[in-house]
């Protein structure tokens, strides 16, 4: 039997669970990476322009995230999922264990360490933005949103690219990862 009757799809090659482990990686890649880029604008938001409570929060989240290593945060997920589930669970009178779903949690992990990431990234961005664009707007009349749709998220989404492919590209190794964490 050579290299590539393993890899075929017949009966004695691995093609088709390979195929499934891809998918299933990509999969919660993009998921993980939508939910990140999701809290990442928020906390980008909060960082920038919130008030001290919500500026301190959103360090505080980056800080943290950032410094706890992935593997972690996915054990965190499933591990404690599971334990939280089960105890809401005999709240409501479930008897027995309750599983936290392996996918989930993987989505969950994925999007809350990107998402630290994703604000870092947005807040760059954003600071990007030179002030006279920022000014010249203003002075032709336009409004907060106006200017916002017109002016900043584009000139910020150009400078934002190079640092979304980075994480896209964590986002990936992450969930190849977790697929072999939540498969074994």
């Amino acid at each position: 039997m050579g290299f590539l009757d393993i890899l075929s799809f017949g009966p004695d090659g691995w093609g088709y669970v390979l195929m499934m482990g891809a998918l299933v990686s990509v999969a919660l890649a993009v998921l993980g990476f939508l939910l990140g880029a999701a809290i990442g604008v928020f906390a980008a938001w909060a960082k920038i322009s919130g008030g001290r409570t919500l500026r301190t929060v959103a360090d505080g989240y980056t800080t943290i995230i950032r410094g706890i290593p992935d593997l972690l945060v996915i054990y965190l997920f499933y591990f404690g999922g599971s334990a939280a589930v089960t105890a809401i669970g005999k709240y409501f009178g479930a008897e027995g264990f309750v599983g936290f779903p392996g996918f989930l949690a993987g989505v969950l992990a994925i999007g809350i360490s990107c998402g630290a990431h994703h604000t870092e990234v947005f807040r760059g961005a954003y600071r990007a933005v030179f002030k006279g664009e920022i000014e010249a707007a203003t002075a032709c009349g336009m409004g907060r949103m106006l200017k916002f749709r017109r002016i900043i998220a584009p000139l910020a989404l150009r400078h934002a690219l190079p640092g979304l492919g980075n994480v896209w590209q964590v986002s990936l190794k992450e969930s190849a990862r977790k697929v072999r964490r939540i498969r074994s």
